[in-house]
């Protein structure tokens, strides 16, 4: 499956992986704050060598509304319903993945 796509550059090689499910990241130096606006979202944790360590959905309908994701820990997310809108706050300034932060399974 993985030969079928057309992706010019780190960037979407990564998003790509997202989608299909395979692709996991974390961020260094920042923990990410969560709100989940409209819909439900799924995320889901794992320890260093890729196993699922944790799962929580947020729903905009129900609990839990918010999480915080601490810095240097894997995770991934997934889209529960159609129209899902998350908002993310981070504890410093926005800075695009680097290679050993994006976990491919």
């Amino acid at each position: 499956m993985l030969k079928q796509l057309k992706v010019q550059s780190f960037k979407e090689t990564f998003f790509s992986l997202v989608r299909l499910g395979i692709g996991n990241t974390k961020v260094d130096d920042s923990s990410e704050t969560v709100v989940i606006v409209r819909g439900k979202i799924q995320w889901v944790f794992y320890d260093e060598n890729g196993a699922e360590t944790e799962r929580v959905v947020l729903d905009a309908n129900g609990e839990p509304r918010m999480l915080n994701v601490e810095k240097d820990r894997w995770h991934s997310l997934a889209c529960l319903e159609s129209g899902s809108v998350l908002y993310e706050s981070k504890d410093g300034p926005y800075r695009p993945l680097e290679e050993d932060e994006i976990m491919v399974k």
